[in-house]
């Protein structure tokens, strides 16, 4: 494959869809501007209409389904709905934009790219959207795989995926996560107190209900905490909340407990690096989020089968707490609220992580730095 022809500013076309795919194609977006010119391509994904109920009330059940993707049949028939459902997107994207290179972030366009990458002259990246637990579906025989970790690479190599086309990279997290900054000087932008303790529950952009099984946690506390309870686009639990915080309120006057109900917002990465403790579902971007932060995490829910990676990874390379159980999660956080003290004890694994995933870019700008010697 020749590229040499080409501009001397590779053109570079990333394909994604919505949801957290989407976050990880704006980090791959950002980390590849200033060398190429790029293309972002968001296509709409029907079959999360699908997804959002397990995500939203049943997250337990969604293993049936994330089973099912191990079975070839499932390909055959994943590969068939591509092309009725993206091909006309993809095949326009790529002829009016020309790319020497193109990146996919959804495993469901990895098909079409895949065809076309010869016909079309570029080559191809696939960007694995679960580091640990992910599916056959999602992984691209042809495509360079930017995989997480060492475990990640394993499981790939046993899936048959050649050596020569899995790089492991870390995390591909947006700039703005990484940044320096001050809490107290960000709590204060944020109209918080600078100096409490403070906790951000996140439901997620669709906002998921399990949240609320926390909340028995901040009824009756002696210590000063303020607990933002970050709603994503469900207003419905926004207003729960906010009636609850009253509630709360009225009832024990002598609660130190403020609950601050936060609507939908593209600043939440400010809310994260206003947190002493992030809890919430283990969603991989949510939690590499908070990593780059240095801001540990409590796993109170996941998604079974695509998340169950998550909290081993969260386990293993200590980057907070998993603790699903109703009441010991309860009484988890009561302990962090009166001794938050033993959050520092992540601090050293959290910033060597955050450290691997920073070199996600410097990775794939230096392979594709390589590519494009070899080609010219």
């Amino acid at each position: 494959m020749s590229l040499f022809h080409r501009s001397n500013k590779p053109t570079t076309s990333i394909f994604t869809t919505t949801e957290g795919h989407l976050s990880i194609a704006q980090a791959v977006q950002q980390t590849l501007k200033q060398n190429h010119t790029t293309h972002l391509n968001i296509i709409r994904a029907k079959e999360f209409n699908l997804y959002t109920p397990f995500y939203l009330f049943f997250p337990y059940l969604f293993k049936i389904p994330f089973k099912l993707g191990n079975f070839p049949i499932t390909q055959k028939i994943a590969n068939s709905y591509s092309k009725i459902s993206y091909k006309k997107s993809l095949l326009q994207y790529l002829n009016s934009q020309k790319p020497q290179f193109a990146v996919s972030c959804f495993y469901m366009h990895n098909h079409l790219l895949q065809q076309y990458q010869f016909d079309k002259n570029f080559i191809l990246f696939n960007t694995i959207a679960n580091p640990r637990t992910f599916s056959p579906l999602e992984l691209s025989s042809q495509a360079y795989n930017l995989v997480f970790d060492s475990n990640a690479y394993q499981t790939c190599l046993s899936q048959g995926i050649s050596p020569d086309k899995l790089i492991i990279s870390g995390w591909f997290v947006r700039n703005q996560f990484e940044q320096k900054y001050n809490q107290k000087k960000v709590r204060q932008q944020l109209k918080l107190d600078p100096n409490t303790l403070t906790l951000l529950i996140v439901t997620g952009s669709e906002g998921t209900n399990m949240v609320l099984k926390n909340f028995p946690a901040f009824i009756n506390s002696k210590k000063s905490v303020q607990i933002i309870f970050a709603c994503g686009k469900n207003k419905g639990l926004y207003s729960t909340i906010k009636t609850l915080s009253k509630a709360t309120k009225n009832a024990n006057p002598k609660n130190k407990a403020t609950i601050i109900p936060l609507a939908f917002t593209k600043d939440i990465h400010l809310h994260i690096q206003a947190a002493d403790l992030v809890i919430g579902k283990a969603g991989p971007n949510l939690l590499f989020e908070s990593v780059a932060t240095h801001t540990p995490f409590l796993a109170t829910t996941h998604v079974s089968g695509q998340e169950d990676g998550n909290l081993e990874i969260i386990r293993e390379y200590k980057l907070g707490y998993v603790e699903e159980n109703f009441s010991r999660s309860i009484k988890l956080i009561k302990k962090i609220i009166n001794q938050p003290k033993i959050l520092q004890q992540f601090q050293p694994s959290l910033k060597k992580m955050a450290s691997h995933n920073q070199n996600s870019k410097k990775i794939l700008l230096q392979t594709i730095d390589n590519l494009l010697k070899t080609s010219s």
